[in-house]
C-alpha cells in the first residue's frame, strides 16, 4: 500500500511539471517516512547515498525542510504537497497552488488504484 501511495504522490506532482529528480526522491522518502515503510526508507536512502554523497545532509535535515536552508522553494513546496496528499488524502487549495502540480486550468483530481486522492479547492 505504501509503495502504491508513494508512486501516487510522485505521479501527481510530477504530472504537471517537470519534476527534479533530486526533489523526487524526497517525495518518496517523505512519504515513506510518514507511512513508516522502514525497507521504503532505505531504499530511498541507498539510492539517494549511490547518487550522491551529498544527499545524506538533505534526507537527515528532512523533518526540518520547512526551515531548512538545504532545500529550496519549489521543494518545499513539492513537499508540502507531497506530506498534506499522505497524511490527509486531500490537498489544501493553498498547497496546491503553491505546488509542481498546479495545472494551468489551476484544478486537478486524481484517483490513485484503491487509495483515492483529491485535491480541496475550497
Amino acid at each position: 500500500m505504501e509503495v502504491l501511495l508513494i508512486r501516487c504522490v510522485v505521479a501527481v506532482t510530477a504530472s504537471s511539471a517537470e519534476l527534479q529528480p533530486q526533489t523526487a526522491v524526497l517525495i518518496r522518502e517523505q512519504v515513506a517516512s510518514i507511512n513508516t515503510c522502514l525497507f521504503c526508507m532505505d531504499a530511498s536512502r541507498w539510492y539517494a547515498l549511490k547518487v550522491s554523497s551529498d544527499n545524506a545532509a538533505r534526507f537527515d535535515a528532512l523533518a526540518e525542510y520547512h526551515t531548512s536552508p538545504l532545500f529550496t522553494d519549489a521543494e518545499r513546496a513539492a513537499l508540502d504537497y507531497a506530506t498534506e496528499l499522505t497524511s490527509n488524502k486531500q490537498v489544501t487549495a493553498n498547497t496546491f497552488s503553491r505546488s509542481p502540480a498546479t495545472t494551468a486550468s489551476g484544478r486537478s483530481v486524481t484517483s490513485c488504484g484503491s487509495s483515492r486522492a483529491s485535491i480541496s479547492t475550497t
